[in-house]
């Protein structure tokens, strides 16, 4: 719905009773530097631990190996909070 009002020139103003439309901004939290993020380091461990069963004969079964892992990488994307700058000499 609209009001039209009329100026004094006669020149007509409308004007919306409906509210304006606002727009809010989210700031995200400051990055962290790649090698605090705790996510990627257990990945890391990953792979070095499934190159050592591999390499020293040690039998883990690999559906246990990918169950472990996704329940570790849910429960550390829960928690984390801030992103991660990539760039070589972040702060």
């Amino acid at each position: 719905m609209t009001d039209v009002k009329v100026k004094e020139d006669g020149s007509e103003e409308k004007k919306s009773k409906e509210p304006e439309e606002t727009t809010t901004t989210t700031t995200l939290p400051a990055a962290k530097p790649w090698y605090t993020s705790k996510t990627l380091w257990v990945n890391i461990v990953a792979v070095g631990a499934s190159y050592i069963t591999d390499a020293y004969g040690i039998k883990v079964d690999a559906r246990l190996q990918i169950i472990a892992l996704c329940i570790l990488n849910a429960i550390l994307r829960s928690i984390t909070k801030r992103p991660i700058e990539w760039g070589l000499l972040s702060q």
